[in-house]
């Protein structure tokens, strides 16, 4: 009875129908946005908290040339002075695919640059390479990340097989060995290094032999961020709230005038034996069949701008926790649109 009395309704309101579906994905979309991109956030920072127990960042006043850090490097590392120590070796060269070549940012990546930086992979050796997402689009057009797995590029005249894509930096990187880095730019004065990462109890020796390039011991920044991320939870729990609001205040006003329309419709049900009891139910059966149309609606448009943002540090992230939000909400907005509806057209539509 209720599918067809909505099928009806549907050909009937055609228009009031699709506005109201819109509206509810277009809030839905909005919700599904800030939920992912807090959630995302929030892990990437919580990671980074954990990394920076133990560890700390000195800055170089003056940056010191790629080939007397690794040279100092191999002297902490063989007598032992240091546990972890990374930093960021970096320059522009061609990428080969083929025939087609662009010029990206190659990153020499050494033995302790994931733990400090969360890199999702372990030590590249010799050869291999891992491109951003980003970088798949410039050096494998028209192709997707996952199936640019296996192929093989060409860096400096030296071939590398990708062996994966890196999803939460939205640049231009191309991540190799830090031993093929060091070999190919380790002569070049633009190379230079600015800061590093290392181990808190290694601090003292670095900061002492790294005088002259004036070392700055920075305190970890990750916890700082870790705070704002809460209190930006806060406040898009607050917008959260008043998206919802106003989804429900507007599906109420459009559906009562709606139902409104269809009142000689309902009053001959009701001479023919309907009850509230039936209205309610239809009004479930019609509000849940558009948030249905809406929520899918509303997926494809968080796929386009999740797909669409290209910045770095701006990451979506949908798992269990967001995925019960959206369908409390969504139950949220059904509960309320109904009832707050019936309670609208108690005493001046249906008596």
């Amino acid at each position: 009875m209720y599918i067809k009395l909505l099928y009806k309704s549907m050909l009937r309101n055609k228009t009031v129908m699709t506005v109201l579906t819109l509206q509810m994905a277009i809030s839905l979309m909005l919700v599904t946005v800030i939920f992912s991109f807090l959630n995302g956030s929030y892990h990437t920072v919580r990671e980074q908290v954990k990394r920076e127990n133990g560890t700390t960042t000195i800055m170089l006043t003056y940056p010191v040339s790629l080939s007397t850090l690794t040279k100092l490097e191999r002297e902490w590392r063989a007598e032992s002075k240091v546990q972890r120590f990374s930093y960021f070796a970096t320059t522009d060269d061609q990428v080969k695919f083929g025939s087609h070549v662009v010029v990206l940012p190659l990153w020499g990546v050494n033995e302790d640059y994931p733990y400090f930086y969360g890199f999702p992979f372990e030590q590249l050796r010799e050869g291999e390479t891992v491109l951003t997402v980003n970088a798949v689009k410039k050096v494998f057009p028209n192709r997707s990340a996952e199936s640019v797995v296996g192929e093989i590029i060409e860096i400096n005249k030296k071939v590398y097989t990708v062996i994966g894509v890196e999803q939460v930096s939205l640049v231009d990187r191309v991540y190799i060995p830090h031993a093929d880095f060091e070999q190919a730019y380790n002569k070049i004065d633009g190379v230079r290094v600015g800061s590093l990462e290392i181990d808190k109890n290694s601090a003292s020796i670095v900061l002492e032999e790294l005088k002259p390039y004036g070392p700055v011991e920075r305190e970890p920044i990750a916890q700082s961020r870790y705070q704002g991320i809460m209190f930006f939870i806060l406040v898009a729990s607050l917008v959260t709230i008043f998206l919802v609001l106003y989804s429900v205040l507007s599906f109420i006003q459009l559906y009562s005038f709606k139902l409104i329309k269809e009142r000689d419709k309902w009053n001959i049900l009701f001479l023919l034996g309907a009850t509230r009891g039936n209205l309610r139910s239809y009004l479930y059966t019609e509000t849940a069949s558009m948030t249905i149309v809406s929520l899918l609606t509303a997926a494809v448009g968080y796929w386009a701008i999740a797909h669409a943002v290209s910045l770095e540090g701006i990451t979506f992230q949908i798992d269990v926790v967001v995925i019960l939000a959206i369908a409390i909400i969504v139950m949220t907005i059904i509960l309320l649109s109904v009832e707050l509806t019936l309670h609208k057209l108690k005493r001046n539509v249906f008596k």
